[in-house]
């Protein structure tokens, strides 16, 4: 019952911001680079290099540490939050709107993209929809809060990876491409993290934990709804020995309808990747085709400790 229930009720609300991601045919394209390095508002055109507000790619490659308010709506193609440390604030009532139709993963054709050696935080106060998957790299953070709203459409991937993190406390996150957890890292070490904490979150493309490092889903929270395959240590080329994915559900509720696949690794067993339940409940609703795996390809364990496991048939 919960699928009819959030689907109508989210693709409503999608179609009525359709018609804003297309900007003006008419409106001069311009690019820029932020200079304002003790931080402002977006809106003054000061902060801004040549002094002009940009409306198709904005940059943040320069400086550090310092705060970016989003006063104004703003839709533009490509926007690139690569400074390290400072904090960039979309607040309540307000919308960011990023239309370019990226590439994979870490691609910086990404509308929407934090490279390393990014630390920067994206705070989501108000409302942020990219047209396609976007890059959180480096050491960067998006947070959800005051019920904030994501609205990821379309078709590429999203990838989280090396040391960076999303954390929703509130709100929607509604996520139309495949979500990748620290797929793209060359050396171990780095551990990704999606942290749910509250709010509504659906995942409508394969959610794949641990490709290529460490990825780990917190769930203590909110519900979290995937419709496609959840992969807890996805499959890795052999030379990435330290892939790991570990899913952790303290409370709240995952409903999953697909496959579950806990330890896919094709090359390596010497990580154990594992689905840890200490609360909440997670429920699996899928079709008889659908399939339940521990150690698919791989090592994986799913241990139960507290909440509940539960699988059906329809």
């Amino acid at each position: 019952m919960k699928r009819k229930l959030f689907g109508p009720v989210i693709r409503l609300t999608l179609g009525c911001i359709v018609g804003l991601l297309a900007p003006a045919a008419s409106a001069q394209l311009i690019s820029n680079t932020w200079l304002n390095f003790s931080g402002g508002n977006w809106s003054d055109a000061a902060n801004w290099s040549n002094s002009v507000i940009p409306n198709t790619a904005a940059f943040f490659t320069e400086g550090s540490n310092y705060s970016v308010t989003q006063n104004v709506d703003v839709t533009l193609g490509t926007i690139r939050l690569w400074v390290a440390g400072g904090t960039y604030v979309v607040p309540a009532g307000r919308w960011l709107f990023v239309t370019n139709v990226g590439g994979v993963g870490g691609n910086n054709n990404n509308g929407l993209s934090f490279n390393h050696p990014s630390t920067m935080t994206l705070l989501i106060n108000g409302g942020l929809v990219t047209n396609s998957g976007f890059y959180l790299g480096g050491a960067a953070q998006l947070i959800i809060t005051n019920n904030g709203l994501l609205y990821t459409r379309n078709m590429g991937q999203t990838r989280i990876d090396r040391n960076a993190s999303l954390t929703q406390y509130s709100g929607v996150w509604d996520h139309l491409p495949s979500l990748e957890v620290a797929f793209d890292g060359t050396v171990p070490g780095p551990v990704a993290y999606v942290n749910l904490f509250g709010g509504t979150t659906l995942i409508r493309g394969s959610l794949a934990l641990g490709a290529r490092e460490t990825g780990i889903l917190t769930i203590n929270g909110g519900t979290l709804t995937n419709w496609v395959d959840l992969t807890v240590g996805a499959s890795a080329p052999s030379f990435y020995a330290s892939a790991t994915g570990l899913l952790n559900l303290a409370s709240g509720t995952i409903i999953h309808i697909r496959n579950l696949l806990i330890g896919d690794f094709l090359w390596t067993n010497a990580q154990r990747s594992q689905f840890t339940i200490t609360g909440g409940e997670y429920r699996n609703i899928t079709n008889a085709a659908a399939q339940i795996r521990v150690g698919n390809r791989g090592t994986g364990a799913l241990h139960v400790a507290g909440g509940s496991f539960v699988a059906t048939n329809g």
